[in-house]
């Protein structure tokens, strides 16, 4: 493994599930399928292949007109939008719980901005409790500024509701008698049980911004990359960890994530654990476009080369 400065895992890993194996990378996948019948079969093969988690990002819908451009794509509409079929993450994590043994849930992304905090803190703990201690979330800001505007949420105002909304949702499941006042929620005295399971649901900031990483160092467990180079990674990371020195939050729990090709070597994933990658999520296709098998076989990979050489 190359040589590098590290940040000891004790000081990185997430909130909730202390019975975790901290010292090893973590290995999850993403899943987009909506065919119950794949989708059941993947995160089977997942959790027998020794998998920590699976990731499923969000839109509440998708408009027909979207001069909106993306980020990451660099273009308007982004691959497989024309077909935008969508599933609830966390209601599908909640029933996938149910099918599963060890294997964790995240909303990877979660448009945070969009939510009542209050509604979304009380499914995340059903699901969190119904699951026994296996969810997580990843939020961003999001990009489509469509959706906010048919949802009638200010487009401009995504940020600072982004910010107050984790603050919320951290207090609900967190205080004995929750109540928080901010510029765009206020919340008076109320009663929030019953508790998840975990302390408090990890929450990732997702971004490849100046404002997603100060987000994230500010106020997450953890920030989540798109798909990255291990040269791209190291100064993320560096600046991040920057910024938590800065917030004087080196203390707190906190992990790196980022997105990878589902046949990355071993010796690359050890790269992205010398430079402080706490867990890669890898981009194993789909079963409607690459066929189940396909997807099955490939996990079945990452387990054998990639899970029991941690």
């Amino acid at each position: 493994m190359p040589a590098t400065s590290r940040v000891p895992r004790s000081s990185r890993t997430a909130a909730g599930r202390p019975d975790e194996e901290e010292d090893e990378m973590k290995f999850g996948i993403r899943y987009s399928d909506v065919g119950m019948d794949d989708i059941l079969t993947i995160a089977q093969a997942a959790d027998s292949a020794g998998l920590e988690s699976m990731w499923r990002g969000e839109h509440v819908l998708s408009p027909r007109t979207i001069r909106s451009i993306d980020p990451y794509y660099a273009r308007a509409l982004p691959p497989g939008m024309e077909r935008f079929a969508m599933l609830d993450p966390n209601t599908l994590a909640a029933y996938l719980a149910a099918k599963t043994e060890n294997i964790r849930f995240c909303m990877g992304v979660n448009l945070i901005a969009l939510h009542v905090p209050y509604q979304l803190a009380r499914v995340l703990a059903t699901a969190d409790i119904v699951s026994n201690g296996r969810i997580m979330m990843a939020v961003g800001v999001g990009w489509l500024k469509e959706e906010f505007d048919i949802l009638g949420v200010d487009w401009k105002t995504r940020g600072g509701r982004t910010d107050e909304a984790i603050a919320v949702l951290r207090t609900l499941w967190n205080d004995p008698h929750p109540q928080f006042e901010g510029k765009h929620f206020q919340l008076p005295p109320v009663t929030f049980a019953p508790k998840p399971i975990q302390k408090s649901l990890p929450i990732f900031v997702a971004g490849m911004s100046r404002f997603a990483y100060r987000r994230a160092a500010r106020h997450g467990d953890g920030w989540y990359g798109h798909d990255l180079s291990l040269a791209e990674v190291v100064p993320i990371v560096r600046t991040i960890q920057e910024e938590r020195e800065r917030y004087d939050r080196m203390d707190h729990p906190f992990e790196f994530t980022t997105r990878a090709p589902y046949d990355i070597t071993p010796d690359e994933a050890e790269g992205f654990e010398a430079a402080g990658i706490d867990r890669l999520i890898l981009d194993v296709g789909s079963a409607a476009y690459n066929g189940v098998s396909t997807v099955v076989e490939r996990i079945e990979r990452i387990g054998k080369e990639l899970v029991r050489n941690t």
